[in-house]
């Protein structure tokens, strides 16, 4: 397994397992499973809803397309270059899972992630994370909108009454390669959200892991309908 590795910070080599690139996010045809009969269920591009059906974000990777990695601190995350994610979904375009073999020992898992939620996705796991060690124990993390999944489109809106999202995370912004927890100009998708991200962006996840224990595998699972989820880089902090 290919890496490369900045102090004590290892960016995994995860090149075996992308199978699209984000731009394609919103332009796929998301038509099975789906119900035969009249529903309230997301729109065929994956994004809509009753009053909008027809709204499309355009994602861009204008300011990662030539960058072989980006940087949060001493924190490395290589990109893929023609695909640059490793998409999982209930939806039968994609696998439900993804897995990645691992080696060593770490005592954190960096992700950089992107992928779609929805109201009707709010208040629940989406996916989930395992790392599992050699002796057969594991790590999980649930990917919860709005604790810690946000959509690829859009910054939550947080009014801190009606709604109130987890922290604000780090995000990557696809279209300057900003990775930012500061980002604030917004747009606007018309009957959809005032928070637009133009262009699109990532988010960066952090799990603590057991440095004592060796690694084997991490798996991506999407577990919600209607939702794609994906890893786009993964970098290990070796002990």
């Amino acid at each position: 397994m290919g890496s490369k590795k900045a102090g004590n910070y290892e960016a995994v080599d995860i090149t075996g397992i992308l199978n699209d690139n984000v731009v394609n996010t919103f332009r796929h045809k998301y038509l099975s499973p789906r119900s035969a009969g009249a529903t309230l269920q997301i729109p065929w591009q994956g994004i809509g809803n009753w009053c909008y059906p027809l709204i499309q974000p355009e994602i861009s990777d204008a300011g990662i397309k030539n960058k072989e990695q980006v940087s949060l601190g001493q924190i490395p995350f290589k990109l893929g270059s023609d695909k640059n994610i490793a998409y999982t979904s209930q939806w039968d375009n994609f696998p439900d899972s993804v897995s990645l073999p691992l080696s060593g020992s770490a005592s954190h898992a960096y992700l950089l992630m992107a992928g779609t939620t929805n109201h009707q996705q709010s208040q629940m796991a989406n996916g989930i994370i395992y790392i599992y060690y050699q002796d057969g124990s594991k790590d999980s993390l649930e990917l919860v909108n709005p604790v810690n999944w946000w959509p690829i489109e859009q910054d939550y809106m947080n009014d801190g009454f009606a709604f109130k999202s987890g922290p604000r995370p780090y995000r990557l912004i696809f279209k300057t390669g900003e990775l930012t927890r500061g980002f604030n100009s917004y747009s606007t998708i018309k009957g959809f959200t005032n928070m637009g991200i133009e262009g699109g962006a990532g988010i960066v996840l952090d799990i603590p892991l057991n440095k004592e224990k060796k690694l084997s595998t991490l798996t991506l699972k999407t577990l919600a309908n209607e939702v794609v989820i994906g890893l786009m880089s993964l970098t290990l902090q070796r002990p």
